[in-house]
């Protein structure tokens, strides 16, 4: 073999180990791939707004208003799958302020901060396979006994109220992060992470905001 062919011969070795070790670092990287056996299918977050009317003779028209956000996840399993339990852990906010948050549906409440707290998922699997999980963030009074000032006749009872109230929606935002985890029966547990910024800012444009998330944001690693 003379010294080109050589040459060649040890080239192509060379680029073929660089090319496995990309390979491998790709499929093993946990935040390019989904990992054991359950998928999320769907993901749609509603952002809204609540208000309770407060109004006495005293004070005049006062109401409360509050932001809700609902995360609703659709998760398929593998036909193979046995769920032992769904929980929630490392469950916080970032923000200026105190968060309700539950399962819809469902009397337990937490009150979230910046201390991590962990919720049990009751879960179901209907009759095409699938779990359906629905969280509820609250921002509960984020206008508190806020009296309308005499001269607006009218309010939007939805997000465009806190343009009428002057409230920037940026002053209410939060980051909400927790790991949602699936146990099956044989002892391994999916994760997947969530850490998002509630609410988005249509919220405010458009009095109401309806988003389907990309699904690619939401992958299960198995620990």
């Amino acid at each position: 073999m003379d010294k080109q062919k050589i040459f060649y011969y040890f080239l192509t070795v060379i680029l073929c180990v660089i090319a496995l070790n990309l390979t491998l670092k790709l499929v093993f990287k946990t935040d390019q791939i989904n990992q054991g056996k359950f998928r999320v299918t769907d993901a749609v977050l509603l952002s809204e707004v609540q208000l309770t009317d407060k109004t006495s003779t005293e004070k005049g028209w006062c109401i409360n208003v509050s932001q809700r956000n609902r995360l609703t996840f659709l998760i398929t399993p593998m036909s193979s799958a046995q769920v032992k339990r769904v929980y929630i852990n490392d469950l916080k906010v970032k923000g200026g302020q105190d968060i309700v948050f539950y399962i819809k549906d469902d009397e337990t409440r937490l009150i979230l901060n910046s201390f991590p707290q962990s919720l049990d998922v009751e879960h179901v699997i209907d009759d095409n396979g699938q779990i359906k999980i629905d969280l509820i963030a609250l921002n509960e009074n984020v206008l508190k006994n806020w009296v309308v000032p005499e001269h607006i006749k009218e309010i939007r009872c939805d997000g465009k109220i806190f343009q009428t109230a002057g409230v920037s929606l940026n002053t209410i935002k939060f980051d909400l992060m927790f790991k949602l985890n699936i146990e099956e029966e044989n002892g391994k547990i999916s994760t997947l992470e969530v850490d998002m910024t509630l609410p988005n800012d249509r919220l405010e444009e458009n009095g109401v905001d309806v988003i389907k998330l990309p699904t690619n944001q939401f992958k299960f690693k198995v620990n």
